[in-house]
């Protein structure tokens, strides 16, 4: 909610699409290129893909589940 009213423009657009209002992605591009890489390698965990990339645990589980579902 707090992105929403920070960024209204944001909002209204997200709205007039149809699509759900949600603030950016903290990752950079090399730092998820290398999340998905470890994700698929699949020889570490989720806390240790976390640590390393750096990012949440949760933010790998939602990585994780984007590669599996595609």
């Amino acid at each position: 909610r707090a992105y929403t009213f920070a960024h209204p423009e944001r909002a209204s657009e997200a709205i007039a699409k149809g699509r759900r209002v949600r603030s950016p992605r903290e990752l950079s591009d090399d730092q998820l290129e290398k999340l998905k890489a470890l994700v698929e390698s699949g020889k570490m965990s989720v806390a240790e893909i976390a640590k390393e990339v750096p990012c949440s645990e949760a933010t790998v589980w939602r990585i994780r589940r984007e590669i599996r579902s595609a």
